[in-house]
């Protein structure tokens, strides 16, 4: 089977091929399919979600440009707007004005008031337009050929997330003679993999928002939105539901730099502690409520790895803490310390 198409079409290819499925199931498969591949109102290959808040115009120059700098001019732009001050929302308009004309020509300004910060995507997402939608916020950089490979990787596995290598780095506020802006305090760092692991994700986010584009197929036929009631992680909520359905190629070029405030107002400091763990618990949380599909091949690593995994994965959580203090775990505390003498005995023999 094709490992280059979607998850989801992989699923339609193996149950279509079961010898006694009835013909009005094969027909509802293929009914399926055609929903997947005839979508054809695609004006770009790439819409690019830019989110700012308007607040910090030098981070979202140096987005602009880092746009009109891409050797692939298979896109457009829907910039959100987020929650911004009227002096914020005309500075960023006349940045915008600012830009070459092809790119300007391109973008789309649109302002969203109210909601946590995956209300902005979503309006997005009715906006959009390309075959393929990207998130991009205002404070990273992307390299030159981050469209490119995107839109490489998607020819030659079409309707699968396409996920390419970032590099991370510390920035932090700076005040600059030109007035209040950043500067970077760090080398560019490798802290994410190389290749998407599904299973690693399941225990935390390893895929940073810019390194990823995924298909529009996910929002005009599966109907997948982010959620609005999370507070953060709406990025790693969405790729986790996305990737099932879809499937992840890997681009193995490095498109973009992740930065990393060390101080000033981001979604780090603006939520407490208690706020992420409470959100990556419900992600969770969503996650086991429903059947979960994986890649083909992940069977031999299920097999290979799990006991390894289970283990780890009491021992991190609570459930370790609530063995400790069962009623069973301290009943049998005679005959686990007879084993350990006996143990010590066979040793001393």
């Amino acid at each position: 089977m094709d490992s280059q198409v979607s998850t989801f079409e992989q699923l339609i290819y193996a149950l279509r091929s079961k010898e006694h499925a009835s013909p009005s199931f094969r027909s509802t498969l293929d009914q399926m399919e055609r929903e997947i591949t005839d979508c054809s109102d695609h004006t770009h290959f790439l819409t690019v979600l830019l989110r700012t808040q308007g607040d910090r115009l030098n981070c979202l120059q140096d987005a602009l440009l880092c746009l009109a700098a891409q050797t692939d001019r298979d896109f457009d732009v829907i910039c959100l707007v987020h929650n911004a001050e009227p002096e914020s929302l005309l500075a960023v308009h006349a940045l915008v004005a600012s830009v070459p004309q092809w790119l300007r020509e391109r973008i789309r300004v649109v302002e969203v008031n109210g909601g946590t910060r995956a209300r902005p995507l979503n309006a997005g997402v009715e906006e959009a337009r390309g075959s393929y939608i990207a998130v991009y916020d205002d404070d990273d950089l992307l390299f030159a050929d981050w469209v490119e490979q995107f839109h490489t990787a998607a020819k030659a596995a079409p309707r699968r997330i396409i996920r390419a290598c970032v590099v991370t780095q510390q920035i932090e506020p700076a005040m600059w003679r030109s007035g209040a802006g950043l500067r970077s305090i760090s080398l560019p760092e490798g802290t994410y993999p190389a290749s998407f692991d599904p299973l690693d994700h399941f225990r935390q986010n390893r895929s940073p928002f810019m390194s990823l584009a995924f298909p529009r197929e996910l929002f005009s036929v599966f109907g997948l939105r982010f959620d609005q009631t999370l507070d953060v992680c709406e990025d790693w909520d969405f790729l986790l539901q996305a990737s099932q359905l879809c499937g992840v190629e890997q681009a193995e070029a490095i498109t973009a730099i992740y930065r990393r405030w060390n101080g000033g107002t981001h979604s780090a400091v603006t939520h407490s502690e208690s706020v992420w763990r409470s959100n990556e618990k419900r992600i969770i949380a969503k996650l086991a409520s429903s059947p979960v599909m994986l890649p083909t091949g992940s069977a031999h690593r299920l097999h290979r790895d799990v006991p390894e995994t289970v283990v780890e994965t009491v021992a991190d959580s609570a459930q370790l803490e609530a063995i400790l203090n069962s009623t069973s775990w301290r009943v049998t505390k005679p005959i686990r310390h007879a084993a350990r003498i006996a143990k010590r005995v066979r040793r001393r023999r």
